[in-house]
């Protein structure tokens, strides 16, 4: 399908906040759509007005629930406020591969792992031209955030990620405002295990092309050992 809402009124309340919306899914595919212009604009309000402004896909769970077996694969996202791809909470099997993401708010996929994330995959995204429209100190293609969680058996692979050249059309200096490729953090007892990151093109950040937060240490990282199952 596609999904491009245009408003007829300039109010907040006449915007679509959030393109897809998945909670508590399991079995589900979310293929070939195109998704533009999500979220109140800047112009309009300068912040998010909710957790589901601005973003394209979300996946999330509720509090006892989980989201497993989900496919996001071969969608175009342009012009959403926050984050392209929304994932939040405790998952499973959440595979995104394929997708074409550009000129987003905040971050291209965004992956908060809460209690556990099993057996995820991305893969195969072109991620170009983020715009960090909020300036937050960090607004990332691709970022992973283990909230007290274990994050095992992932994989970050063949992905494109790059900032292309832009320019103020008054001061001609570059106006990329990506800070990272991949970006990596933690709070808690949150860890990484089995984590793979492989064959990705990266190119353009201003920052790190990856990146860790000072919350990553060695602890962090654990490996040859596998989450009880």
């Amino acid at each position: 399908g596609t999904f491009v809402y245009s408003p007829q009124k300039d109010m907040a309340k006449a915007y679509q906040n959030c393109g897809i919306y998945l909670i508590d899914a399991s079995h589900i595919k979310v293929v070939n759509n195109s998704i533009q212009q999500i979220g109140v604009p800047e112009y309009t309000s300068n912040h998010s007005l909710s957790l589901e402004d601005g973003n394209g896909i979300m996946i999330i769970n509720t509090a006892k629930g989980q989201s497993s077996d989900i496919l996001v694969e071969g969608n175009t996202l342009t012009e959403v406020k926050t984050n392209a791809i929304y994932i939040n909470g405790q998952s499973r099997e959440i595979k995104v591969k394929n997708n074409y993401i550009s000129t987003f708010g905040t971050n291209g996929i965004f992956m908060r792992a809460i209690g556990t994330n099993l057996y995820s995959q991305l893969s195969g995204n072109t991620i170009i031209d983020g715009k960090n429209i909020f300036r937050n100190k960090v607004a990332a293609d691709i970022y992973i955030d283990a909230q007290n969680a274990w994050i095992t058996n992932f994989s970050i692979t063949d992905n494109q990620m790059r900032n292309n050249k832009r320019s103020n059309y008054q001061t001609r200096y570059d106006t990329v405002f990506t800070t990272h490729g991949i970006y990596f953090t933690a709070d808690g007892f949150g860890k990484f295990n089995n984590l793979i990151v492989a064959n990705n093109q990266l190119h353009g950040h201003m920052v790190d092309e990856i990146g860790f937060s000072d919350a990553i240490s060695e602890y962090s990282v654990v490996k040859d050992k596998y989450f009880p199952l």
